[in-house]
C-alpha cells in the first residue's frame, strides 16, 4: 500500500493556491480510507516513515551526483552533512522553526541510518546505486598467512576479504555514531542501541557480538568456509572449519594488536564487567555513487540470491549461507529494470510528505485541528476510518485511495465522492484489493462495487419496540422530576434506585405508584409524540403498555430489572457472610467490593442496557483505555474508547493500539477504589456450543447431556471500568503491525428471566409454523426480547490473563505458567501500579475477559427426519442464508442482523439463533418471527441463483464483508437442497 500511495502522491499536481505553494508538499493532498480504525491509525505513520526514507535516499544520491568530489567517490559520511543539508533545504523539507543544529542533526541521522540500515535489499547499496567503501589505513600491510596455503590470496584479495569481514560488522550495526546522534533514537528502531564486538563470548543482553562464533557458526566463519570451498575444494569439511576459525583469530589479532594501523578504524572502549570491546568508526566510510560515469567500481549480481555487491572475491556472494556465484551486472540494464525503489531513488521528485490519522481516537478538539491542517495543506495525507465518509468539506481534493474494498457500494460512493467536488477539478480514485475473499470478489468484478445497487435507507415508524422505549423514557423523565421536586431524591446510580440506604423508599415502588396515577400531562405527551396510527397498538389511551400479557410492559420490565439487581446483591451478600464465617477474609472483602461495583453503576446506562430506555443506536457499554496518567503530551489529545465487545480484544492487557503516531500498550484493567470486578464461572459446551455462566461453580453436565468437566475451571471477569495504558510502553510505530489479541465469536447463552423468580426455561412457548408442516420436517420458532449473548477473550491459546486484584495490573499468562486451581492466588513478579508507577505487592488471579449483553432473538428449530439426516455442514450456511433472506424479504439492513446456532438437546439438529445486532435490539427479529414463510421463500431465491458452484458460495448468495472467517465453510447448494424439501408441497 505504501508503494501505491507513494507513486500516487508523486503524480499529484501542486496546488495553484499561492498561499500554500510554499508549504512542504506544495499543497498536495491525498485522502486514504480504511474500514478498520487501527488500519487507518497505523498507516499514517507507516506511510510517512516509508515515504520519507525513500525521499532521504533520493536526496543522498542526488547530493553525490551534484558534487564532483561525490562523483569521484572522495566524500565520507561526515563530508556529506553540509551538502545534504543544502539539498534538503532546497526541497522545502524543514520547518522554519528548526535551527541550523537541528537540521544538521536530522540529515546526519539520515546518513547514519543508511550506513547501518536493516532493509539492505531496498537501500541505495542494495539496489546498486551506492557503495560504502572502507578507507584503507595508512601503512597497512597484508597478513602474510593469507598468502599461504590453503588461502593463497594475493594482496588485493586479502584487502577484499578484510573489507568484507568488517562490512559484516557495519551491517550488524557495530559502529560508532556521530557526536550529535543518539543511538537510542527511534529513527534507528528496532536496532536503536549501541552494539560492540570482542574476540569471543557474545553477550546478547549487553549488545556485545563475537568476532569468532560463540557456538556453531556466524557470518564471518561462514564467509571464510565458503571462500575455502572455492580456494581449496578438496580440503575436508572439518579442516575448513578449523582453518577458518584460525584465520579469524589471526585477523582479530591483526586488527587489534598494539600499534596496529587499524586502531582508528576499530575503536576500543572499556565496558564495566565486560572489559575491552570494539566498534567500527563511522568516519572511514566513503560513499561512492554507482553510475555509468563511475568506471573504477564494478557491480556484480549473485546468480542465486540476486543480491548486488561491489565486492568480488573469487566470485563469492557476501550473503550468509548463499552458494551462488557473482556475475558482472550491466549498469545500463540495471537502470532499465523495473525496480520500483531504484527508479524512485533516481527520479523521485523531492516533495516532502506529512501524514496524520483522522479517526474517533482523537478528542473532538484535536480531530478538528487535524482536519483544519489538512484543509490548509499543512498535512498532505489523511488516513481515515469510516468517520470521514460524510459531512465534512475537505476543500480542493483530486484523489482518494482506499486501503481495502469497502463493504458496500454505498460506502464506495461516499468515499470516492470526497474527490472532485470542485467543478474545476477531475477526480481519481484508486482502490486496493487485499488478498481476502471480499476484496478479491470485487477485484474480479469491479462493476459490482462501483456501480452496484444502493438500497435506500428506510425508517419504520411502526416499530413497536422502539416506540415503547420512548414512551417509557417520557414516563421515567416525569417520574425523576417529580421525585426530585417532592422528595428531593436524585437517582444517580443503581444503588440509589433499587436498594437505597437510610430507610428510603425503593425507587421501583415509587415509580410504580407514580405510573399508576396515569397523569394526564404524561398521556398528552405520549399522544403528541407517538404516531397516531400506532397509539392503539401500543396502548397509549388505556395505559395497557404498563402491563402486558407477555410480561414485557414497562412495569413488568422494571420489576424484572429490580429482581436482577437485588438478586445479584443478595447472592454476593450471602457469599460474603459465608466467606467471613469460614475466616476467608480476603474473599469476604472481595464480595463487599463487588457489591459496591453493582451499586455504583450508572442508573441511566443500566436502564438503557435493559431495554427500559432507548439507546438511539449507540452503545452504552463503552469503556476507555486510559492514558491521562502518562507524561506524554499526546496522551491528552487522544480519546481511546470502544464498545466493550470490541474492547475485549483491542484493549486487552498486552494488546497494542496505534493512535496519534504512537503505540499505546494496555498495561492492565482500571481499578476503581473500593470496587471489584464481578467474576463468573463459565463453560462452553463442546457438543451444543451453549455458553453457560454462573456466579458459583457450574454443573458438570450440560443440559444437552455432554460432560463439562474439562470446562469447569474457567472464569471470566467483566472489565466494566475500562483499561489502563502501560506507563513505559509508549513508542512510535515501526514497519510491523502491533500485537493484537482476539476475542472469540458471539455465543448464545440463555434467555433472561422475564418474571421475577421464575426460570426462563419454563417460559419457552415455541409456535409451530403450520403452513410449513411436512411429513418429515417441522419448523417452530420462539421470539424473546431477552436473549442473552456472550463473548470472551481467553488470551493466547486460552491461557488467560493474570490480574492484580489490588491495582489492576494485568498481563498474558506465560506459556510456562501452571494454571492449577482456579481460585489460587499468587504473587506476580514485582510489578508497578499501572497508573501511579509505584511498586505493588498485590495478589493476582488468572481469569479470562468476558461480556454478556441482551438483545432481541428469534430461535428457529428444524425437527424431523429431514433435519436429523442433514449434513452437519448445513447449519453454518443456513444461518447466513436466513440472514440474507430476512434482509431481502423484510428490507432490514443486513448489518443490523447477525446469527449463530447451538444444539439444545443431544440427538436433535441445532437451533438457529438470529439476533438484532444493534444495542438493545430494534425489533427486527420479531418481524422475522412473524414472517418465517416469507423469509424462507426469499432465502431459497437467494441460494437458488446459479451465481456460483453449489459446493461453494459467493457475494451473490451467502458471503459478505462481515462473515469472512467462515467463507470456506459456506455452501450455497446444501442450503438450496434443504429448503427445497421444506418448501415442496410433495415432501
Amino acid at each position: 500500500m505504501s508503494v501505491l500511495a507513494t507513486a500516487l502522491y508523486q503524480q499529484l499536481p501542486s496546488s495553484q493556491d499561492q498561499e500554500v505553494i510554499d508549504l512542504p508538499g506544495q499543497g498536495r493532498k491525498l485522502l486514504i480510507f480504511a474500514d478498520s480504525r487501527q488500519d487507518a491509525a497505523f498507516f499514517a505513520p507507516y506511510l510517512e516513515q516509508t515515504y520519507n526514507k525513500v525521499l532521504h535516499r533520493r536526496l543522498i544520491f542526488n547530493t553525490l551526483l551534484s558534487d564532483q568530489d561525490g562523483l569521484d567517490g572522495h566524500l565520507r559520511l561526515q563530508d556529506l552533512v553540509h551538502r545534504l543539508l543544502r539539498q534538503a533545504e532546497q526541497a522545502g523539507f524543514f520547518h522554519q522553526t528548526q535551527s541550523l543544529d537541528e537540521r544538521k542533526r536530522i540529515v546526519t541521522a539520515w546518513l547514519q541510518q543508511e550506513l547501518v540500515t536493516l532493509d539492505h535489499r531496498l537501500s541505495l547499496e542494495g539496489v546498486g546505486l551506492l557503495q560504502f567503501r572502507l578507507a584503507c589505513p595508512i601503512h597497512w600491510r597484508p597478513p602474510v598467512a593469507l598468502r599461504q596455503s590453503p588461502w593463497n590470496l594475493n594482496d588485493e584479495e586479502i584487502w577484499l576479504l578484510i573489507a568484507l569481514l568488517l562490512d559484516t560488522l557495519r551491517q550488524q550495526g557495530v559502529t560508532t555514531f556521530p557526536e550529535n546522534i543518539d543511538p537510542g533514537d527511534e529513527c534507528f528502531a528496532p536496532r536503536n542501541r549501541e552494539y560492540f564486538i570482542r574476540k569471543d563470548q557474545a553477550h546478547s543482553k549487553a549488545n556485545i557480538l563475537s568476532w569468532l562464533p560463540t557456538r556453531g557458526s556466524n557470518r564471518r566463519q561462514n564467509l571464510l568456509e565458503r571462500l575455502l570451498a572455492r580456494s581449496a575444494p578438496d580440503l575436508p569439511s572439518q579442516q575448513k572449519k578449523e582453518a577458518a576459525k584460525e584465520a579469524l583469530s589471526g585477523l582479530w589479532t591483526h586488527l587489534t594488536e598494539a600499534n596496529s594501523p587499524w586502531h582508528d578504524h576499530l575503536v576500543s572502549t572499556i565496558r564495566s564487567v565486560h572489559g575491552i570491546v570494539y566498534r567500527l568508526s563511522h568516519k572511514f566510510w566513503e560513499l561512492v555513487p554507482l553510475t555509468e560515469e563511475t568506471t573504477e567500481t564494478g557491480l556484480y549480481r549473485c546468480t542465486r540470491c540476486r543480491a548486488l555487491t561491489t565486492y568480488n572475491l573469487r566470485g563469492l556472494c557476501p550473503t550468509i549461507g548463499c552458494d551462488g556465484s557473482l556475475e558482472v551486472s550491466d549498469r545500463v540494464s540495471s537502470r532499465e529494470e523495473t525496480n520500483h525503489y531504484r527508479a524512485l531513488y533516481m527520479n523521485m521528485l523531492p516533495i516532502p510528505l506529512s501524514a496524520e490519522e483522522h479517526t474517533a481516537q482523537w478528542t473532538s478538539d484535536e480531530a478538528g485541528q487535524v482536519q483544519e491542517r489538512f484543509i490548509r495543506s499543512k498535512i498532505n495525507v489523511l488516513s481515515c476510518s469510516t468517520t470521514f465518509e460524510l459531512g465534512v468539506d475537505v476543500g480542493e481534493l483530486q484523489t482518494v485511495l482506499m486501503r481495502n474494498v469497502p463493504p458496500t457500494t454505498a460506502n464506495y460512493v461516499q468515499r470516492a465522492g470526497r474527490a472532485g467536488r470542485r467543478t474545476d477539478s477531475a477526480a481519481f480514485t484508486l482502490t486496493y484489493a487485499q488478498r481476502r475473499s471480499h476484496d478479491l470478489t470485487y477485484y474480479s468484478n469491479p462493476r459490482a462495487i462501483v456501480a452496484g445497487k444502493i438500497t435506500p435507507p428506510r425508517i419504520f415508524l411502526e416499530n413497536e419496540k422502539i416506540v415503547r422505549r420512548h414512551m417509557q423514557a417520557v414516563l421515567l423523565a416525569a417520574f425523576f422530576r417529580s421525585a426530585f421536586d417532592q422528595r428531593q431524591r436524585l437517582f444517580k446510580n443503581i444503588g440509589d434506585f433499587f436498594r437505597p440506604e437510610g430507610g428510603l423508599a425503593n425507587g421501583t415502588q415509587l415509580a410504580i405508584s407514580f405510573a399508576e396515577v396515569r397523569l394526564a400531562e404524561v398521556q398528552a405527551a405520549l399522544q403528541r409524540i407517538v404516531p397516531e396510527h400506532m397509539q392503539k397498538a401500543v396502548g397509549v389511551d388505556d395505559w395497557s403498555w404498563l402491563r402486558t400479557e407477555d410480561n414485557d410492559g414497562f412495569l413488568d420490565l422494571l420489576e424484572r430489572v429490580e429482581a436482577e439487581v437485588t438478586g445479584d446483591l443478595d447472592d454476593y451478600l450471602k457469599m460474603e457472610i459465608e466467606a467471613a464465617q469460614a475466616k476467608k477474609y480476603m474473599d469476604s472483602q472481595h464480595f463487599q467490593r463487588v457489591m459496591q461495583t453493582i451499586r455504583g453503576r450508572s442508573l441511566l446506562g443500566f436502564m438503557a442496557s435493559r431495554n427500559l430506555l432507548p439507546k438511539y443506536g449507540f452503545p452504552t457499554d463503552v469503556v476507555e483505555l486510559k492514558t491521562d496518567h502518562l507524561a506524554n503530551p499526546i496522551a491528552s489529545k487522544v480519546q481511546l474508547e470502544r464498545d466493550l465487545r470490541i474492547a475485549l480484544s483491542e484493549y486487552a492487557p498486552g494488546a497494542e493500539i496505534v493512535a496519534a503516531k504512537h503505540i499505546w500498550t494496555s498495561g492492565g484493567l482500571y481499578k476503581q477504589p473500593g470496587k471489584d470486578w464481578p467474576i463468573y464461572h463459565y463453560a462452553i459446551c463442546p457438543i451444543c456450543n451453549r455458553f453457560i455462566s454462573q456466579k458459583e461453580d457450574i454443573a458438570s453436565i450440560c443440559a444437552c447431556g455432554a460432560s463439562l468437566r474439562n470446562e469447569q475451571s474457567k472464569t471470566f471477569l467483566i472489565p466494566e471500568f475500562g483499561f489502563v495504558a502501560a506507563r513505559n510502553a509508549d513508542r512510535t510505530p515501526g514497519e510491523s503491525r502491533p500485537q493484537r489479541l482476539y476475542a472469540s465469536r458471539v455465543y448464545f447463552a440463555e434467555y433472561a428471566t422475564t418474571q421475577p423468580g421464575q426460570p426462563a426455561s419454563q417460559l419457552h412457548e415455541f409456535h409451530t409454523i403450520g403452513m410449513l408442516m411436512r411429513k418429515h420436517i417441522q419448523i417452530s420458532s420462539y421470539y424473546s426480547r431477552f436473549g442473552k449473548l456472550a463473548l470472551v477473550n481467553t488470551g493466547i491459546i486460552g491461557r488467560g490473563f493474570r490480574v492484580c486484584q489490588q491495582c489492576g495490573f494485568a498481563g498474558v499468562v506465560p506459556e510456562s505458567a501452571q494454571t492449577g486451581n482456579r481460585r489460587r492466588q499468587e504473587r506476580i513478579a514485582a510489578h508497578t501500579h499501572p497508573r501511579t508507577g509505584k511498586p505493588c505487592n498485590g495478589f493476582t488471579q488468572t481469569h479470562h475477559l468476558g461480556h454478556e449483553f441482551l438483545t432481541d432473538v428469534v430461535e428457529i428449530r428444524f425437527e424431523g427426519l429431514t433435519a436429523r439426516s442433514a449434513d452437519p455442514a448445513l447449519w453454518r450456511s443456513l444461518v447466513y442464508a436466513l440472514l440474507e433472506g430476512s434482509s431481502l424479504a423484510l428490507n432490514i439492513r443486513r448489518d443490523d442482523l447477525d446469527g449463530t446456532f447451538y444444539y439444545y438437546t443431544r440427538g436433535n439438529p441445532p437451533a438457529i439463533i438470529l439476533f438484532d445486532n444493534v444495542p438493545g435490539g430494534a425489533g427486527h427479529v420479531k418481524r422475522i418471527d412473524e414472517e418465517i414463510p416469507t423469509v424462507l421463500q426469499a432465502t431459497y431465491q437467494r441460494v437458488n441463483n446459479e451465481c456460483c458452484g453449489p459446493e461453494t458460495s459467493c457475494y451473490e448468495c451467502l458471503r459478505n464483508y462481515r462473515n469472512q472467517p467462515y467463507h470456506h465453510e459456506l455452501q450455497r447448494g446444501i442450503v438450496r437442497d434443504f429448503l427445497s424439501k421444506i418448501l415442496s408441497e410433495t415432501n
